[in-house]
């Protein structure tokens, strides 16, 4: 008897983007009722689910992502009315890695289009616009009584290393305007802390952004939907690298603090009491009468709680009665 051998397709790049893609439109076509029930009118289904292909085809790395992230995302730029073409500025779907997950997520980003859509649903503004200002261009700007800006470009350049400032104006229904102006380096500095400040349309489009960022600190100022408010906090909280709260420091580690002379900048830091480590130091023999045999002015006492956690007495060096750490911790004198 012979053995046959078994072969065994292994399925190629090619083929499992493909399949990844088919398993994505497939979705989109069972949930081409709701996508229509979500946008809003004079919105095509038709035309949303073509410029969802379009931007899955422009941007093969979403096929890599969870296939339900990138069906959320489409589903999430349905509700807002924002086609997620990238093309257009109005919004984008990007890859995210997230540190130890098997795979990328697609998420939403609102574009500079996007948000000066969003701004004018409220019904009480007119326009909203953003220019970039180049280093060749006259630029000026009065605040006052009346505040005004004058810009006139000089059109020779669009080289992102040559932008100086991005402003951004709205203008209100009754006639009034308000405006936001930011600094080249005002821009890097927001720049700095995105997740994807080095790839994606802060590389491929920075000018774009640079108008968003300006845009969306201007119409934090406006009268908006609560959906476009929604939309905002959801933008930043995805774009940003969220800022690590700093625990709570303990009545004793504060006293620990203070007794190795760290103080306030010590206080300042993210450690917690745990982290906080005494360093070792010898503790002269106490006398039958309580007192050190060769204490210094000042000087701590220092014997360690029984209870754990690293605390110890911060009372004088020789003290009498019962040991104590702050106001959160006695024990008794061995």
């Amino acid at each position: 008897m012979t053995d046959t051998a078994v072969a065994v397709h292994v399925p190629s790049a090619v083929e499992v983007t493909k399949d990844r893609r088919g398993k994505i439109e497939a979705e989109l076509v069972r949930l081409a009722p709701d996508i229509a029930a979500t946008l809003p009118n004079g919105m095509s289904q038709e035309r949303f689910q073509v410029v969802v292909l379009q931007a899955l085809s422009r941007n093969p790395d979403l096929l890599d992502c969870e296939a339900s992230s990138v069906i959320l995302s489409v589903l999430e730029a349905a509700q807002l009315g924002l086609e997620p073409t990238g093309s257009l500025s109005r919004a984008w779907l990007i890859p995210y890695k997230e540190k130890g997950a098997p795979r990328p997520r697609a998420q939403l980003m609102i574009g500079v289009r996007g948000y000066e859509d969003l701004a004018r649903r409220s019904g009480e503004i007119a326009d909203v616009w953003s220019r970039v200002v180049y280093q060749e261009d006259d630029f000026e700007v009065i605040y006052g009584t009346e505040d005004t800006i004058t810009h006139k470009p000089k059109l020779t350049t669009i080289d992102p290393t040559d932008i100086t400032h991005v402003y951004a104006v709205a203008k209100f229904r009754d006639g009034r305007q308000r405006f936001e102006v930011m600094t080249k380096a005002d821009i890097d500095r927001i720049r700095a802390r995105a997740r994807a400040s080095n790839f994606g349309p802060w590389v491929s489009d920075y000018a774009e952004m640079a108008r968003k960022t300006c845009v969306r600190r201007l119409i934090k100022t406006l009268p908006l939907t609560i959906e476009a408010v929604n939309a905002i906090e959801i933008d930043e909280e995805r774009e940003f690298v969220q800022p690590v709260a700093i625990p709570a420091v303990s009545r004793t580690a504060e006293v620990r603090m203070k007794v190795l002379g760290r103080g306030k900048e010590a206080l300042e830091t993210t450690e917690t009491a745990a982290e906080v480590e005494v360093e070792p130091t010898p503790v002269p023999e106490a006398s039958a009468a309580g007192q050190g045999k060769t204490a210094d002015v000042g000087a701590v006492c220092k014997v360690v709680s029984p209870f754990g956690g690293g605390a110890f007495c911060d009372q004088p060096l020789g003290h009498e009665g019962v040991h104590r750490s702050g106001e959160d911790e006695t024990w008794p004198r061995s």
